[in-house]
């Protein structure tokens, strides 16, 4: 039985043609992530051993990360912890939405649902998330690289008695966009996947049409795909999953997706309202309550902020 997390990703229309994704794992998905993990003593071999070990130090920091944070949470007003905690959630605010979303994606995600209002075409879901991994898969490299290089001249301090705040920041947001980068490759390996997965069956439906008497145009789309013309080829083959098992000799994972059509969010979002006033805080904490979504109504009023310029916005016309 398969201990990876179930995540969970809500997506929406914030207003006009800005969509709001929000993605969690089910409640207790990484503790049992966590506690699935083998020893690296177990591993078969050195890389699997490295990989198990990497895991485990992973899982270590996560616990120690999150005691600190809660401990943060619990300090009294006035005192220095409180004061570290209103910081941290003031850098947190500026985040930009995309990359919040992204950072709820863990790296190897068993299961994936994406649920949609039901009165939207799935494709039109499929299409805008894409694209948005194409747009924050280049914004994000580049991201790490400036931080990276940023860090790098702040190491020595360290070394003083002075608090190393440019450090601890230049180093958030180097790991903000490390594992928000982690999440757009496990999304952007999942729409792979099912692009693979769809086109193989479409052209297995045309070799069948084909064996039947069905001639296709020589130049016609139809005909390429049947013989594998290199426009289609890579997707065919999923270049990803044969680089990675050429690499690291294990079978890529196959995830795929399931799109899920929701009556409730549907009724809640009224997308054809979004074209003319953006979401409200009623409609927001509504979505929250009916999906137990953690953090969305923060998530959302950054999104609305970041494409109407307010957080509490009223009707724009």
């Amino acid at each position: 039985m398969s201990h990876q997390p179930l995540v969970k990703i809500l997506a929406f229309p914030i207003f006009r043609r800005y969509w709001l994704y929000h993605a969690w794992e089910e409640p207790g998905a990484a503790a049992a992530a966590a506690k699935s993990i083998k020893s690296w003593r177990k591993g078969a071999n050195l890389e699997e051993k490295l990989d198990l070990l990497g895991q485990q130090a992973s899982a270590k920091i996560y616990e120690k990360i999150l005691a600190q944070w809660r401990d943060l949470q619990a300090a009294k007003s006035g005192s220095i912890k409180h004061w570290l905690y209103r910081l941290a959630q003031g850098v947190r605010s500026k985040e930009e939405p995309e990359e919040s979303f992204l950072k709820g994606v863990p790296a190897q995600p068993d299961r994936i649902e994406i649920i949609y209002p039901s009165g939207v075409n799935p494709k039109y879901v499929r299409r805008r998330m894409k694209t948005l991994l194409r747009q924050q898969r280049r914004r994000l490299r580049m991201r790490m690289a400036m931080w990276g290089l940023l860090c790098i001249p702040l190491i020595p301090l360290l070394a003083t008695p002075v608090p190393n705040l440019p450090l601890y920041y230049a180093g958030y947001k180097l790991y903000s966009a490390r594992t928000a980068l982690k999440g757009c490759n496990a999304l952007t390996s999942m729409w792979s996947h099912l692009d693979t997965e769809q086109l193989t069956k479409l052209r297995e439906q045309l070799q069948a049409l084909q064996d039947s008497g069905v001639v296709f145009p020589e130049d016609a789309w139809t005909s390429k795909l049947l013989r594998s013309h290199p426009r289609y080829l890579d997707i065919l083959e999923n270049i990803e999953g044969r680089v990675q098992r050429y690499y690291h000799k294990r079978e890529p994972r196959q995830l795929i997706p399931q799109l899920v059509p929701n009556d409730s969010l549907n009724s809640i979002v009224r997308s054809q309202d979004r074209m003319r006033k953006p979401i409200s805080d009623e409609e927001a904490l509504a979505i929250g309550k009916e999906f137990d979504a953690p953090s969305l109504f923060e998530h959302v009023a950054r999104a609305r902020k970041r494409v109407v310029g307010a957080m509490f916005p009223t009707d724009i016309a």
